[in-house]
């Protein structure tokens, strides 16, 4: 049962810090607030767009690295709007490199 946990645990991941997100090489994911110990647990793996954004940060630092002018949602919250499944995207919502 842990094992199958851990598999959808880690499974998701790179969906959930990704949807709902701008659709951009740097800014196309988000941090996501979580209890400190399950941040520590996923090795800072909420903090995911500060990777984007600064990909030679160490994990553990991360955390500094957060634009507090950005909307930070929930861990849980976004794991569970997950199980809506993908959502079409318009061409006007893509961004492209350029533009920043």
């Amino acid at each position: 049962m842990l094992y199958g946990l851990y598999g959808l645990n880690w499974s998701s991941q790179q969906y959930i810090t990704h949807a709902d997100s701008p659709h951009h090489i740097l800014n196309g994911a988000h941090n996501l607030q979580a209890h400190p110990l399950y941040s520590t647990l996923l090795l800072n793996f909420n903090w995911h767009l500060a990777h984007h954004q600064y990909p030679n940060v160490s994990w553990m630092h991360l955390p500094r690295f957060d634009d507090p002018t950005r909307t930070c949602p929930g861990y849980l919250r976004a794991f569970i709007r997950f199980w809506r499944g993908p959502q079409p995207v318009a061409d006007s919502e893509i961004e492209s490199p350029q533009e920043t």
